[in-house]
């Protein structure tokens, strides 16, 4: 065989591509839907909002998961309540530094997260419709796709399963329940059945002495959560009533 030959048939250069873990932080304040960013120090992009996130270390990362949670400490010093592995998306046009993976969190700060209180300075949280549609903020690389799988796979679940009781602080009230279902889906659930899921459920429990006010200076029972995880419902949930 000549040396063409050789020549012709040696396998094509491989690069390893750039592989990291960005996670979307949802959290509910103030009857809104917000997302948590954090303004880029570095190029590309350097100045520009994006997903938290980072390089996978694979001399150190001995699983995902603790690569998820070293990437999360260092890039917004804390580890949400709720993470939940949503997709890994890839491509040679995601990042101006080359072929490129990310693995893809979708995660939920409680209400009453004392890290809402302190968040540090390149931090942000802005509202869900401010980072979605083509008019919203720039973003870095691909992120506004990442956000709106995130947000779509958020809403998808709250349709048919207790995923949105991981927003709740401690104790809350059934209109705030309705509400947090609204500012996710877009549209008011239909009360009677939301209380019928969750009150016949047993996913939560009235809290015995503990009474909320609401707007109005009115006075509502207080409930607590019994689950950690979120639980699946046989059917997704209507709108209207």
């Amino acid at each position: 065989m000549s040396l063409e030959q050789l020549h012709d048939k040696s396998p094509a250069p491989r690069h390893d591509p750039i592989v990291t873990l960005d996670a979307v932080i949802f959290c509910w304040l103030n009857e809104e839907l917000l997302v948590l960013l954090e303004k880029r120090r570095k190029e590309p992009f350097k100045d520009v909002l994006a997903v938290p996130g980072g390089y996978i270390h694979t001399d150190s990362d001995k699983t995902i998961d603790t690569g998820r949670d070293r990437i999360l400490r260092e890039k917004v010093g804390f580890l949400p309540d709720y993470m939940e592995q949503l997709e890994s998306v890839g491509g040679m046009d995601r990042d101006p530094r080359g072929w490129s993976v990310s693995i893809i969190y979708m995660c939920i700060l409680k209400q009453d997260s004392p890290v809402l209180a302190n968040l540090p300075e390149h931090l942000q949280l802005l509202p869900i419709s401010q980072v979605t549609g083509p008019d919203g903020v720039e973003l870095a690389f691909d992120h506004r796709e990442v956000i709106n799988r995130a947000y779509q796979r958020l809403s998808s679940k709250t349709a048919y399963s207790s995923l949105p009781l991981l927003f709740m602080p401690r104790l809350f009230t059934m209109p705030m329940i309705i509400n947090i279902h609204k500012a996710i889906m877009g549209t008011t659930p239909n009360k009677m059945s939301l209380h019928k899921r969750y009150k016949q459920g047993d996913l939560i429990r009235k809290v015995p002495g503990e009474m909320l006010s609401l707007s109005g200076a009115r006075i509502t029972d207080a409930y607590e959560a019994t689950i950690v995880e979120p639980e699946m419902f046989s059917g997704s949930l209507g709108g209207g009533g």
